[in-house]
């Protein structure tokens, strides 16, 4: 079972699964899926009723996460906001299968902890969103601010921790 036990070692036969499971003592359920190899796709979606306003994809590879508005990955996430009449901010997770088609892992009714790297693209998806809701911007407005500023780019993400001295404050006395 210690294969199951360590995320460096993913990739598992049916019949492995079964020996490890069978000579185990104890047996604690899994979720288990296909292997996809990836890369992941994570598409953040603006939609109305399932209409979609504007849609940016950030394929992940490593650290660097590319922004895009099109391909087979972006798609079926749009498709999938579609078809679950999706409303406000949401966004579509996929990762690609061994021959290269992207899979749904998921799809959340709520706005990506990643939202905000769009906006790299020149796409400000939140922005849009607030714009849209108070009026300030039709349907077509959105969908044409959001096709004429998307650029693609590459984003490097940085999750360095900084520690500050304890003799600096965030008090405002």
């Amino acid at each position: 079972m210690a294969v199951f036990n360590h995320p460096e070692h993913r990739l598992v036969s049916p019949q492995q699964y079964i020996a490890a499971a069978s000579a185990a003592e104890s047996f604690k359920p899994l979720v288990l899926m296909p292997y996809l190899p990836g890369p992941e796709f994570s598409v953040d979606i603006l939609a109305d009723k399932g209409e979609i306003l504007a849609a940016v994809g950030r394929r992940k590879e490593g650290v660097i996460q590319y922004l895009v508005n099109e391909g087979s990955a972006w798609e079926l996430a749009c498709d999938c906001a579609r078809v679950m009449k999706a409303d406000g901010l949401v966004n579509v997770q996929t990762r690609n299968d061994v021959n290269g088609n992207p899979v749904l892992l998921e799809t959340n009714m709520r706005p990506s902890g990643g939202v905000g790297y769009t906006l790299h693209s020149g796409v400000n998806l939140p922005g849009l969103f607030a714009a849209f809701k108070l009026g300030l911007m039709s349907e077509d407005m959105v969908r044409q601010s959001a096709k004429n500023t998307f650029s693609p780019v590459a984003v490097r993400s940085i999750t360095d921790v900084i520690a500050y001295p304890e003799s600096l404050s965030n008090l405002l006395n």
